[in-house]
Formats: C-alpha cells, sequence, structure tokens
C-alpha cells in the first residue's frame, strides 16, 4: 500500500476524505478555514474567563484559571475572545469575496464549517446563558415535574445557580422534542453543568448537518447558488458563533425545517411535512413555512393527478393537518406534556432591547419624546407591542395567500412572514434572525444583497456581550458595531466581479452573484395555464 500523495489520491472511504481534507488545508482555498479556526480557538481560550461562565467554575478552580474571570485576567480573557470574533469576522467575509467572485465551492464551505467548528464544541457557551435553562428545564422533566407549569426555581440544585435570573421563574416555551432532549441530557450527567453543555451542544450537530445538507439544495431547486448559500446561513457568524457556540435550539430547528422544505420541494411531502411537525415540536417559530408547503403539496397534486384546485388544496391541508397531529401528540406523549408550553411563548414580554420595531419605537419615542412631555416608557411599550402584534396578525395571511403560484414564491413567502414576525414580535435576540437568515439564503445572492447580510449579520454579532449582555443601550457600544458593520459592508459590496470565467473544476460551484444563474427546477416555475387543461384531456381519453 501506498502514501496519498496530492498526485495519486486514494479513489474511495475515509482516506479519500481524509487526503481531500488535507490537501484543501494546505491549499489557498484553505487559508479562510485555518483563519477561522485560530479565531474559534481564540473565542474558546478566552471564554473560559469572558464567556457566559458558570456562578462557580470547579473546573477553572482545579486548574488553578479562575483568575482569568476577575481583574487582569478578565481583561486578558476579553480581548482573546474579541480577537477571536473578529478573526472569524474576517475570515468570513474573506471567503465572501470568493463568492462574489465566483471561486467558491460548496466543498469549500462544508470543509470550512467542520475548521472552524471544531475547537468551539470545547468551549464554554459565549453570548447567552441559554444553555443554564435548557439543563434547568430538562431536570424539572427528568424530576417528575412538569416544565410547562412550573420555572426551575421550584426543583431547587445545582443547575439552578447558572440561570439567568429572569428565567428561574418562567415556564419553558419550548416543544416536547425539545424538552425530551434536554431530559435526556440530564438524565445521562445528572446536574453536571460542564458535561451537560458539551453534551447538549453535540445534541445540536445534527441540526447543523440537516441544514448543510438543505440549504444548497433547496438554493439550486430556485436556481440560486449553494455555496453562496452555505455562505449566508451556515458559516455566518450568528450560525458558528451564537447558535453552536451560545448552544441554542434554533440550530435544530432551523436544520428540521430547512430539511423539510428541501423534501417537500423535492416532491416527498409527507417527510416534509413530517420534518417540519419535529421543527415544530422543537420551537413554534418554524410552523410559519407549513402553511407554505400545502401550496406546494397542492401545485404537486394539479400536476401528477389532474386534481382541480378546491380538491388538491383540501387533500394537501388535510393530509399536512394529519401528519403534523399525529407527529405532535407522539412527541408530546413520548414526553409525558401537554400544550402549555404555548402559553409560555408569552414570556419574551420581559426582554426589553432595541431589535424589534416597536421596543425601538417606544425606546426612541422615551428618548426624544421625554425631552418635550412626561413619557410613561412602559405605557407606550404596551401599546408599541399591541400595535406589533396586529401588524403580524394582518401581514401573515396576507403574505401567505399572495405568495402561493410556485415554489419560489414559497420561499419569499416564508422568509417575508418570518422577517415580519421577528422585527414586530414583542422582543427578540440576535440568534432570532437566523430564522429568516436560512431562507434568504437561497434568494438574496446579489452583490449588494450580500453585503447588506454581512453588514447586518455582523451588527447583530457584535452588539451582544459574550456573558450575554447586550451593549444596545450605551452609545459606544452601539457606535463601534455599527462600524463593524459598515467595514463588512463595504469590503463586500466593492468586492471585485470576476473577469474571466473560472475553468472547469471538479467541484464546480453554481455561477456567481451577479451573474445570470440558471433557471430553476421545472418543479419552481409557474406552470403554464394551458398545462392543466392538457392533463384533464388526456385523463378523459
Amino acid at each position: 500500500m501506498t502514501t496519498p500523495t496530492p498526485t495519486q489520491a486514494p479513489k474511495t472511504g475515509p482516506a479519500h476524505h481524509l487526503w481531500r481534507l488535507t490537501s484543501f488545508a494546505t491549499s489557498p482555498q484553505g487559508r479562510p478555514a485555518l483563519l477561522g479556526a485560530l479565531g474559534a480557538l481564540l473565542i474558546t481560550a478566552g471564554g473560559l474567563g469572558a464567556g457566559s461562565t458558570q456562578l462557580h467554575d470547579r473546573v477553572l478552580e482545579s486548574l488553578h484559571l479562575s483568575w482569568l474571570r476577575f481583574g487582569h485576567g478578565l481583561v486578558l480573557s476579553s480581548v482573546l475572545l474579541w480577537l477571536g470574533v473578529a478573526l472569524m469576522l474576517s475570515a468570513w467575509l474573506w471567503l465572501g469575496r470568493r463568492v462574489i467572485e465566483r471561486t467558491a465551492t460548496e466543498y469549500t464551505m462544508v470543509a470550512t464549517t467542520g475548521f472552524w467548528l471544531a475547537p468551539l464544541l470545547l468551549s464554554v457557551p459565549v453570548f447567552s446563558r441559554d444553555t443554564y435553562s435548557y439543563l434547568a428545564q430538562g431536570a424539572l422533566l427528568r424530576d417528575g415535574f412538569d416544565p410547562y407549569l412550573i420555572g426551575p426555581v421550584y426543583n431547587p440544585n445545582s443547575l439552578l445557580d447558572n440561570v439567568s435570573p429572569i428565567w428561574t421563574t418562567t415556564t419553558a416555551p419550548y416543544g416536547p422534542a425539545f424538552i425530551l432532549v434536554a431530559k435526556f441530557v440530564t438524565m445521562l450527567v445528572g446536574n453536571d453543568v460542564v458535561a451537560g453543555t458539551m453534551l447538549l451542544r453535540l445534541c445540536m450537530l445534527p441540526g447543523l448537518a440537516l441544514l448543510i445538507w438543505a440549504a444548497p439544495r433547496v438554493a439550486r431547486h430556485v436556481g440560486a447558488d449553494g455555496a453562496a448559500a452555505l455562505w449566508i446561513c451556515v458559516l455566518n457568524p450568528l450560525m458558528i458563533i451564537h447558535l453552536m457556540g451560545g448552544v441554542h435550539n434554533e440550530m435544530l430547528m432551523v436544520g428540521l425545517m430547512m430539511a423539510g422544505i428541501a423534501l417537500t420541494f423535492a416532491r416527498h411531502h409527507v417527510w416534509g411535512v413530517g420534518l417540519i411537525a419535529v421543527a415544530v415540536a422543537v420551537k413554534a417559530t418554524a410552523g410559519l413555512a407549513l402553511p407554505f408547503m400545502v401550496w406546494v403539496w397542492m401545485r404537486d397534486l394539479r400536476d401528477s393527478r389532474g386534481f382541480s384546485p378546491m380538491k388538491a388544496f383540501a387533500v394537501a391541508t388535510a393530509a399536512s393537518a394529519v401528519i403534523f397531529a399525529a407527529i405532535f401528540a407522539v412527541l408530546s406523549w413520548l414526553a409525558g406534556v401537554g400544550l402549555g408550553w404555548l402559553t409560555a411563548l408569552a414570556g419574551s414580554v420581559k426582554i426589553i432591547n432595541w431589535l424589534t420595531v416597536p421596543t425601538a419605537a417606544a425606546n426612541l419615542i422615551n428618548a426624544f419624546g421625554g425631552l418635550l412631555f412626561p413619557v410613561n416608557f412602559y405605557a407606550v411599550l404596551d401599546v408599541a407591542r399591541i400595535i406589533g402584534i396586529a401588524i403580524i396578525a394582518i401581514s401573515l395571511p396576507l403574505l401567505w395567500w399572495r405568495f402561493r403560484h410556485t415554489d419560489r414564491e414559497a420561499l419569499v413567502g416564508i422568509a417575508l412572514v418570518m422577517g415580519v414576525v421577528v422585527l414586530f414580535v414583542p422582543a427578540a435576540l440576535p440568534w432570532y434572525y437566523t430564522w429568516p437568515l436560512a431562507v434568504v439564503a437561497a434568494l438574496a445572492q446579489s452583490r449588494q444583497a450580500i453585503a447588506v447580510i454581512a453588514g447586518l449579520s455582523t451588527w447583530i454579532t457584535v452588539i451582544w456581550k459574550p456573558d450575554g449582555a447586550h451593549g444596545m443601550y450605551s452609545w459606544m457600544n452601539v457606535l463601534l458595531a455599527t462600524a463593524c458593520a459598515a467595514v463588512a459592508w463595504y469590503s463586500l459590496y466593492k468586492a471585485p466581479a470576476p473577469s474571466t470565467p473560472r475553468p472547469p473544476a471538479v467541484n464546480m460551484p453554481s455561477p456567481g452573484p451577479d451573474a445570470p444563474l440558471p433557471g430553476p427546477d421545472a418543479s419552481a416555475a409557474h406552470r403554464p395555464a394551458g398545462h392543466w387543461a392538457a392533463v384533464r384531456s388526456r385523463r378523459r381519453a
């Protein structure tokens, strides 16, 4: 047996994949991957002191590293962590220029994801303390309590010490599938916070794998570039740093939802609706995609079986409802819980920041109106949030009806309803913006759109603090985040377009964002008006 060399690659098996990965890492294409990996290492190291650390970290104490959390040690940890974030953002923007230049491949994106993610698997939670709430809620179910009726405070244990005070009395707003995952983790590791965090993060990996599988497929289905889609919604710092580094269940929800959309577009409707139902059982937001999948199924029934529009809609709606109800009932039965988590969704009203329009409007009215007349901030906030809910209630059915004609329109509709929900709900957190981002990845691939996504993603990433707090009430933090966002936007807005066509390659990506894209799949295009008449004529014959 000979050792593989760059000129002699193994044909199949693990050796082939290892050779390909090694070749990638040592090639110019792999430089952003290595730069981002260094950033991830620094985030992991800095997170020991500056991340969302435990109240009493026995691991650091046993290693005599507790000094990293205080005084000069905290300064050093913060510098390391923010330097790591800067390197990852730089590497991401570097890859973004390659997306625009048409030199990026899907393999480059997938391999880079592995390099960036590996160090973060060992990190403490960063930019969020939600993982401690997840573990405490899982322990409630493990110990015989209903997490939809009581908060973690009613089950005193060492996990409770690290839960943010605002959530100790709040019931779980997550579906039965995720509560089962959290219960499974706490059953395996008990109340060990470190082991629980590591295992919970590993439980998010299937969501990331599903997103890597689904995003390029959905993009190609509507005639877009798979590599660009992966850059937008997988390698995005909001995904890598916030969802995986912060250990958020959005990772599972988004991955399941996008896989369900991809399967539905491929005409595997039962599996597609089933995965979306599981995604809803993780977090309710995924349910916004389901009504649009009914349109996709309806059109397929008209096309393949010649059903009338009304019959096709009735069959698609009934089948989707049955599949959804069956899967949800089974998961609820396995978890031994009911629908109480739906009432807990209102718990987000406790959050007050600038990431939604109602809360931002209330803050602005309070800041500037207060200069002229007395302002009751909380009264204004309540009115603004009621208006926001009204906008959501009116917009969602209108958008569902408007975007029903093609698969691409269905995707646009999902992106818009998720955008409306994120912008007008009472409160939002940075990782909420990953909901529409995953869908937008297949739709917004022009140079201008990529630049805007880079700027917004950068701003949302850096406006949050590594310990889980936010800096939106500090003008210095806001100005620094805005400056970083402007640099990110400008660096891609002014990125040079390819001057010559790229030579053929083994793993050639789809055409770049500024080039004419290939036509979408036939199933994504609007059917000609005469098609249905021809189908009926053949059936009568």
